[in-house]
């Protein structure tokens, strides 16, 4: 189908035909109203089980335990692990946490675009000031609208206010691509003063 147009009711029938037809599988009788015409996700759809982020919430149970990080096994986590860890850290983390998660892993510091966006998030969030820093400086570098956006959005909301997150921005304005300033100049009210 290269170079051709595709749309739904061709495909389900090149799918009857090239799948399941060929391969003599009985299509189940709801499988197109659940999966294509339906809103959500349907109700069978398999959960995926990861061992990894099994492992890592074990280490989040440990810290919750023994409030130290000393003990934990972290040294072999990929980007994904850590996002999940902090995704999956309680809504009652504190200052101090975040003081002795940045002196164990240096987030702070960190060169992983990923890892730095999910920790600048937990950083305004919490009001977590010695990221401030790295942060603009983050926020001036990195052109990608997927991080800026929540970034300055959690900025508005935080008590640094949208003074800092516009004090930021007429730095930062000038290295964004078009699409990304045109979205940040609406959630920031931008020239509009």
């Amino acid at each position: 189908h290269a170079f051709k147009s595709m749309h739904t009711e061709a495909f389900l029938l090149y799918l009857e035909h090239h799948l399941f037809g060929k391969h003599q599988i009985e299509l189940p009788e709801t499988l197109f109203s659940d999966w294509i015409y339906s809103a959500g996700l349907p109700a069978n759809l398999p959960k995926p089980n990861s061992e990894r982020f099994n492992r890592v919430d074990e280490q989040l149970n440990l810290y919750a335990h023994t409030q130290s990080l000393d003990t934990l096994v972290t040294k072999q986590w990929s980007t994904h692990e850590w996002l999940h860890f902090f995704h999956q850290l309680p809504d009652s983390i504190s200052s101090a946490d975040l003081i002795t998660f940045d002196n164990q892993f240096g987030f702070t510091q960190s060169a992983n675009a990923e890892i730095q966006f999910a920790w600048f998030l937990l950083a305004i969030e919490n009001d977590y000031q010695p990221a401030y820093p790295a942060m603009e400086k983050f926020l001036i570098q990195t052109g990608r609208r997927k991080f800026l956006v929540p970034l300055y959005n959690e900025l508005v909301k935080s008590p640094a206010g949208k003074a800092t997150a516009l004090n930021i921005y007429k730095e930062a304005r000038q290295n964004y691509h078009f699409v990304s300033y045109n979205s940040l100049d609406k959630l920031l009210n931008y020239g509009a003063d």
